[in-house]
């Protein structure tokens, strides 16, 4: 189990958290991973519950109605969905760090998939609180907006920790992590692209299903 403290202090300090990855190279395994996952989705879901909390209490006040939306949120469909989405978040994380594996192999990576995994998860136990107020802060109208600012930067940031894990798990020098970082963004960009091009074929092909079942000549 990885030591949030620490892993907050070191990996946010841009001249120790190379050395801090490397630190923690030597304990990946899957147990580790394990916890660090757990840990890291149960912010998450306690973020997602007090955000619907704070949403639905809003939306509450102004219907009149705030204990029965209230009770909404430990209903059974908020559960199954808050589930739901931690099940696809992992199968995702899982396809995505195979990708980036097979493109660090490509480029001469040494490093396992099991280091992969184990240094992904300790940089998400180090994110987890500060995502914990990010998805919590986006629930309140007025701050919603203000927070994509410093959310973005934390972003971009995230990209630059996932550039030292790939040069420290998979043993590659500067240049060819770069290397690694760019085809992954690359091919990241592509699969969203291509993935947003299928969801407006299926939308287009609904709305012309709807069109054409509209126009039907109605029985008498």
């Amino acid at each position: 189990m990885t030591n949030i403290v620490d892993a907050i202090k070191n990996l946010f300090n841009p001249s120790k958290a190379e050395g801090y990855l490397a630190k923690e190279l030597p304990k990946a395994s899957f147990g580790g991973f394990v916890v660090n996952l757990a840990i890291t989705y149960a912010f998450t879901t306690v973020a997602q519950l007090i955000g619907m909390v704070i949403s639905l209490l809003a939306f509450g006040v102004l219907a009149g109605a705030p204990t029965m939306l209230l009770g909404a949120v430990f209903s059974v469909a908020s559960l199954t969905m808050i589930a739901f989405g931690v099940v696809i978040g992992i199968v995702l994380m899982l396809i995505f760090c195979g990708i980036l594996h097979l493109i660090a192999k490509a480029f001469g990576g040494r490093g396992t998939f099991m280091s992969q995994l184990y240094l992904q998860s300790v940089t998400s136990v180090a994110l987890a609180p500060i995502n914990f107020v990010f998805i919590i802060l986006m629930q309140v109208p007025v701050l919603s907006c203000i927070v994509l600012i410093p959310y973005f930067l934390l972003l971009l940031y995230m990209i630059y920790l996932l550039y030292l894990l790939v040069k420290v798990a998979y043993k590659l020098d500067s240049k060819k992590a770069a290397y690694t970082m760019v085809a992954y963004v690359g091919v990241m960009v592509i699969i969203v692209v291509l993935l947003t091009i299928a969801l407006l074929i299926m939308y287009g092909a609904s709305l012309m299903a709807l069109a054409n079942q509209g126009s039907m000549p109605q029985p008498l």
